[in-house]
């Protein structure tokens, strides 16, 4: 680190105890932002919502941009660099889910809370944090609200901030609903594809091997899950998806499947990529079929080294606020970060259980320290204690 952040770190307890008396500004927040629903592509009423809170706290630049991305600053006392803070606006939930909120005593539940609900409610409910605190900055702090982050999208929102917002970025940190102490620094090679089989309609179902759309994926799927993979460089393959078919008796002409594929290594998701094309040829030559293999989107791997001073910096407020940091790589916005040579932690924010789920629900009482965590890395960043020496 560039310098010691004692004075920081001394801070935290004050700053939990300030996001503590404000749990119910929160918590309001939480249950306001996650009752509108925002599946991607569809995140308008929730970024209006964000726009507003903004405009009440008097922040600057209250905008949004073609993608839909809405953005507001809260405007440093020199303003001579910016950090930029992101939450996605989307959730993987459609609109026909039940998006009621339960708050309780210990817990709040409700769908896409953790992923990434709680980034936008903290995000919210910063300004008035900071006012309680008297807290100011530096350099501005540009607060993103950004689409487009799930599926097929992946992160196209961000992507469409960073490559034409004309204000330079000089820093970023991105929330995560959960889970506190895990630190993201660097991001995973990711390869997100998409595989199609269709049959003829006048395909012959008395060959063998005749199975139809569905089992010839369900090949590719036994081909893929075949393939050796290596323990280092960390690499996997996760399915996301299979759908096809129309009802009992009907032979399914029709298949879709949808997978990710992730590695520490550029080279070895390029691998990858060339090994799956080859399976779905092999299948589509048995079977018959028409198959396609889409690349939905790449990123690619890197990020700060562990010693990096961000790292080193928000490992130090992790273990100060009593949590052990766990550092796990990230293919959320910190991986656009990456690309962009923006120097970004990925932080995350409080404890939950069956995060994706319909019963998904969320620790209160951590995020008072999940917050108290963000300002001390905002703190860091605008002291200049995150800066590679020279």
């Amino acid at each position: 680190m560039n310098g010691k952040i004692d004075h920081i770190t001394q801070k935290l307890s004050v700053f939990r105890e300030a996001a503590s008396a404000l749990k119910e500004t929160v918590l309001a927040n939480l249950v306001l932002i996650g009752e509108i629903p925002a599946p991607s592509c569809d995140e308008s009423k929730r970024i209006r919502f964000m726009m507003d809170r903004f405009v009440e706290d008097g922040l600057e630049n209250i905008s949004h941009d073609e993608m839909g991305n809405g953005v507001a600053i809260i405007p440093g006392t020199e303003r001579k660099s910016r950090i930029l803070l992101v939450s996605n606006a989307d959730t993987i939930f459609q609109d026909k889910e039940d998006h009621t909120v339960q708050v309780s005593s210990s817990h709040v539940q409700g769908i896409g809370l953790a992923e990434n609900t709680l980034g936008l409610a903290v995000m919210a409910s910063l300004p008035a944090i900071l006012e309680s605190l008297g807290l100011t900055f530096k350099s501005d702090v540009v607060l993103l609200c950004s689409v487009r982050s799930h599926g097929k999208s992946n992160l196209e929102g961000f992507r469409f901030f960073l490559k034409n917002n004309q204000l330079p970025i000089t820093s970023g940190i991105c929330l995560d609903g959960v889970s506190l102490g895990r630190l993201g620094i660097h991001s995973l090679g990711l390869l997100r594809g998409e595989i199609t089989c269709s049959v003829p309609e006048e395909y012959d179902w008395t060959r063998f091997g005749a199975t139809g759309a569905i089992m010839a994926l369900n090949d590719v799927i036994n081909k893929m899950s075949a393939i050796c993979m290596p323990t280092r460089p960390r690499t996997s393959i996760m399915f996301s998806t299979m759908s096809g078919g129309f009802s009992y008796r009907k032979v399914p002409t029709h298949s879709c499947l949808t997978f990710d594929v992730y590695s520490e290594s550029d080279r070895l998701v390029s691998k990858l990529e060339r090994q799956i094309n080859e399976i779905v040829e092999e299948v589509s030559a048995g079977t018959r079929s028409t198959m396609d293999f889409n690349i939905i989107s790449r990123c690619h791997p890197g990020g700060l080294a562990f010693g990096h001073p961000m790292a080193c910096c928000a490992r130090e407020m992790i273990r100060t606020l009593g949590e052990e940091p766990r550092v796990l790589p990230s293919s959320t916005e910190l991986a656009v970060f990456v690309e962009n040579n923006i120097p970004a932690v990925n932080l995350g924010l409080t404890t939950g259980e069956n995060i994706n789920e319909l019963d998904e629900k969320l620790a209160i009482e951590p995020i008072s320290s999940g917050i108290a965590q963000l300002l001390g890395m905002l703190l860091a960043i605008d002291g200049g204690f995150c800066n590679e020496r020279e």
